[in-house]
């Protein structure tokens, strides 16, 4: 081993140098979210439960969540770019906007006046999203007004 070698970084191929790479990037990608203490971090620091959660409550989306991601897919909302069952720090949310910071919750008669959504809505908003909640009704009979409202949220004109 010669002294230039000791000098060296560790290889990125070490799981180290890599890691480090990815913390120092200057251009984030749409793909970072916030842990609970606020902090932005890649998404491969979601916990590993989350992703697995949120990955299966895609594939069992309800109707008015299937009937609003038809709307909101593949930039269709006014050119928007939408994910759908994301985890934030230590949520999951129904539908997210990064660009605009909007999250849009579908929700059931289950969600009327919840403690736990209420504490999760406080620490969402103080992740500085809006949180913009449509009844599942809503959402399948009166598509219109909700896309309406989700444009305003975002800022955008119809």
């Amino acid at each position: 081993m010669n002294e230039s070698d000791d000098a060296r970084s560790p290889s990125p191929l070490a799981g180290e140098g890599a890691r480090r790479a990815d913390e120092g990037s200057a251009g984030r990608s749409g793909t970072d979210s916030a842990d609970p203490v606020g902090n932005y971090t890649s998404h491969r620091s979601i916990r590993p439960i989350n992703q697995a959660r949120a990955r299966g409550l895609r594939t069992e989306a309800t109707e008015p969540e299937k009937a609003l991601w038809r709307l909101l897919r593949d930039h269709r909302l006014a050119g928007t770019k939408w994910r759908r069952q994301v985890a934030i720090g230590a949520f999951i949310v129904d539908f997210a906007c990064f660009e605009h910071r909007v999250i849009v919750e579908c929700d059931g008669s289950q969600h009327a006046e919840s403690p736990c959504d209420e504490k999760r809505d406080a620490w969402l908003r103080s992740q500085n999203f809006k949180i913009v909640r449509f009844w599942n009704h809503d959402v399948i009979k009166v598509r219109a007004g909700v896309l309406d409202t989700i444009l305003a949220e975002c800022g955008l004109p119809w």
